[in-house]
């Protein structure tokens, strides 16, 4: 599923490229949020809408076609036109996510984190607590988690137990879309700033990959097997070499 941040700039695109042969029940919701925006009224956002559908397809308002409209529009009042916006995490926030020490939840987390703090602002939700209406897989395909069925299921009963996010019933489903809903329990909006994301298509950039040891960030990789940096790793290597040898001493000198 594709996640619309800027619905101001996709309902721009969709009036000016069109559709073909069939227009989705949320690019209908879009539109009538977009002309609400623009301070149409729900007539006049109906005259627009089938303006814009005539162009690229047949018409008929006898049709379901017209009654979709007619249930897109009224369904749309209940929430305004999403815009883009930058989205901060506190660094207390940050702190909650990097003592985790995986980078695979720790993406999860800060991802989690920041599409319920981007839709808060979206819909101006004057609520203290967050939650995320969402697949828990979605989550992981923005996230760039590669997981097995077994390893989901471990994953998500993981953030629905923990003590950074966790659902509020088991399996239980958002009403209004019927995808699933977790909560984040790691809020601290007091503290000071710590990472802004200016780009929702991208959050992973923001979030870059620190050793867990020194704290230095880790340049990016497809595949990443260990948690700390090269000279760290280095550091551990030797270490548990010198470890090993002064073992084999011992035991020689027990014989």
């Amino acid at each position: 599923m594709t996640i619309i941040f800027n619905e101001l700039e996709y309902a721009e695109n969709l009036l000016e490229k069109g559709f073909k042969d069939f227009i989705s029940w949320e690019d209908l919701s879009i539109l009538s949020r977009y002309f609400r925006y623009k301070g149409q009224k729900r007539s006049e956002i109906k005259k627009s809408i089938v303006e814009f559908y005539k162009k690229f397809s047949y018409y008929n308002e006898h049709t379901g076609v017209g009654e979709k409209i007619n249930n897109a529009i009224k369904k749309s009042e209940k929430s305004s036109l999403r815009i883009s916006t930058s989205v901060t995490i506190t660094e207390n926030e940050v702190q909650r996510i990097r003592s985790l020490k995986n980078y695979k939840l720790e993406k999860i987390c800060f991802v989690m984190i920041v599409l319920s703090r981007a839709n808060k602002i979206a819909y101006n939700s004057s609520s203290s607590r967050y939650y995320l209406s969402m697949n828990f897989a979605e989550v992981l395909e923005i996230a760039n988690v590669q997981a097995t069925k077994d390893e989901r299921r471990e994953l998500k009963y993981i953030f629905s137990n923990g003590s950074m996010v966790r659902a509020p019933e088991v399996n239980r489903m958002a009403p209004f879309n019927s995808r699933e809903m977790h909560e984040m329990i790691f809020i601290d909006e007091n503290s000071g700033s710590g990472i802004t994301v200016t780009d929702l298509d991208d959050i992973l950039s923001f979030y870059p990959q620190v050793c867990i040891q020194c704290g230095k960030n880790m340049p990016p990789q497809a595949k990443r097997l260990k948690e700390i940096c090269d000279k760290c790793y280095e550091i551990e290597r030797r270490k548990n070499e010198s470890e090993r040898l002064k073992n084999l001493y011992l035991q020689s000198k027990m014989k």
